[in-house]
């Protein structure tokens, strides 16, 4: 009955955590994403503490993928041995599933961390080209973290994403409205293709705390803009 480490790690994660960290000038951040078995480790304080640890690894060595980050060693502390004593204190399988560091010369980096019971299982980190004040940046990434847009601006939406929406719209209205004139039709398919194009882009989204102004409208843009988005969900 004695403890075996290739037991756990081949038993599968379904729980988890992500975790934010941003440096204290605001021009570095990292995003984690760790998954466990359950939600009791996922909360845990271990769990915490080596994800603060080892965000500060990333930050501080400019680690900026899983691979590099679980071999890192330093003043005799390794990574890989630090998760080892974590899955054997809590008789779980522990993984670092993900990670993004990004880094902003000239702006600034914010994120966001949505936390429930105690544990955070969304969160986003942003860079922006400037710097804006640090209470809007960080309230763009709560609006990331609950809208959920999948690209930055309508010019990263890919054609093909277009163009399938734009005949599932289509083929809708043509059921619906068959009998109706095709310009009535290609007006109803370009109206909706707007609205769905504004829903997926952050940009064009409406801000979450104001629902009268677009993201555009609160942070100036295209004069400020956001050069990285990233959005974690377990």
């Amino acid at each position: 009955s004695g403890f075996n480490i290739s037991n756990i790690n081949s038993r599968s994660v379904y729980s988890g955590t992500v975790f934010v960290k941003i440096s204290e000038d605001n021009k570095k951040g990292v995003i984690l994403e760790l998954k466990t078995e359950t939600d009791f480790a996922a909360k845990s304080s271990y769990v915490n503490d080596f994800c603060n640890f080892i965000a500060d690894c990333c930050i501080c060595n400019d680690i900026d993928s899983v691979d590099k980050l679980i071999v890192f060693e330093k003043n005799n502390v390794s990574i890989y041995n630090s998760l080892l004593k974590m899955i054997s204190v809590l008789k779980e399988n522990i993984v670092i599933n993900k990670m993004c560091l990004i880094k902003e010369n000239f702006g600034l980096v914010s994120g966001y961390s949505h936390y429930l019971n105690g544990y955070s299982k969304s969160a986003s980190l942003l860079s922006l080209n400037k710097d804006i004040d640090l209470y809007l940046a960080k309230d763009i990434c709560m609006h990331v973290v609950a809208m959920k847009p999948l690209y930055i601006d309508f010019k990263d939406i890919p054609n093909d994403v277009l163009e399938n929406e734009r005949k599932a719209i289509y083929e809708k209205c043509n059921s619906m409205y068959g009998e109706k004139d095709i310009s009535i039709i290609n007006n109803i398919v370009s109206g909706q293709l707007k609205k769905f194009v504004s829903n997926i882009n952050l940009i064009d989204q409406y801000y979450i705390k104001n629902n009268k102004l677009k993201i555009s409208d609160v942070i100036n843009y295209p004069e400020i803009k956001i050069n990285n988005m990233i959005l974690f969900n377990i």
